[in-house]
């Protein structure tokens, strides 16, 4: 990031996002982080909770700061397996978002959103991040979040690459439900340099993700080659197959942000993080 030290105000820090972020942050930034429960947060990431100062409260309510903050990331809401109705993710998703833009005020504002917003009306969650990006100042950066892979990973979600890594691990079969679905995956490491530069000198919406595009065959083998040459494919009938993968063109053109970390890489250094923890 360009200029003098920042103060940064993050919501959704202790997520996979935020958790990319604090460990990808440059030398010149100090995070606060805003955080349900600073005692967990301490517990579960001591190596990232040493590097922030935490504070306690919940994103709708929380208290501001006695401080001054040069830029704001906002990244709190529910994730979409957590959304249970609309009702629910219009208070955590909406309402959050304007109770932070009132600390943000005039500051750089990046909104971490999410490619759900290109879906059909009728989603509680795409419904609630395109409501959310409304409120944002034409200036704030928004970040349109796809598909990706790297430490702090919630291991325990029903993700397909999760899936394949922990059947991988574990000696089992990888379980391919939909073959032909395509994603990418971008690397948490990318993820946190493609955002800082974004909360930095980006303007209004960009697709965040890698164009490393797979089928989920692929990314079976992928796991297979990676992690484990001895596991097993085995092919379901999950349905009929989508596609969910971002468009960087705008990233790349305006803002120079490239895919520095393939996807074998992305995989390995993953898994070696989780043999650590």
């Amino acid at each position: 990031m360009s200029g003098g030290e920042k103060r940064v105000f993050l919501t959704g820090g202790t997520g996979f996002v935020g958790s990319s972020l604090i460990a990808g942050a440059p030398d010149d930034v100090r995070i606060t982080v805003l955080t349900r429960d600073p005692e967990r947060f301490q517990a579960k990431s001591p190596e990232l909770a040493s590097r922030v100062e935490l504070h306690r409260g919940d994103v709708t309510t929380f208290e501001f700061p006695d401080v001054e903050f040069t830029h704001v990331i906002h990244g709190a809401s529910d994730t979409r397996d957590a959304i249970r109705d609309a009702g629910e993710a219009w208070t955590t998703i909406v309402d959050g978002t304007r109770r932070v833009l009132e600390l943000a005020g005039a500051k750089r504002f990046l909104m971490i959103s999410s490619g759900a917003v290109y879906g059909a009306a009728g989603d509680p969650y795409g419904d609630a991040k395109r409501a959310a990006e409304e409120l944002c100042p034409k200036e704030a950066a928004i970040a349109r979040l796809f598909t990706f892979i790297g430490p702090y990973m919630p291991f325990d979600k029903p993700f397909a690459i999760i899936d394949f890594i922990r059947s991988a691990l574990a000696g089992n079969p990888i379980l391919v439900q939909q073959p032909e679905t395509r994603r990418s995956y971008l690397y948490g490491a990318d993820l946190a340099r493609w955002l800082w530069t974004m909360l930095d000198r980006g303007t209004g919406a960009y697709d965040v993700g890698s164009d490393e595009v797979v089928t989920m065959a692929e990314l079976a083998e992928s796991v297979r080659r990676v992690v484990n040459p001895d596991a097993t494919i085995e092919t379901g009938s999950g349905g009929a197959a989508t596609t969910y993968v971002p468009s960087i063109d705008r990233a790349r053109r305006e803002l120079g942000l490239t895919v520095d970390v393939a996807l074998d890489e992305a995989i390995t250094r993953t898994v070696e993080w989780c043999r650590k923890r």
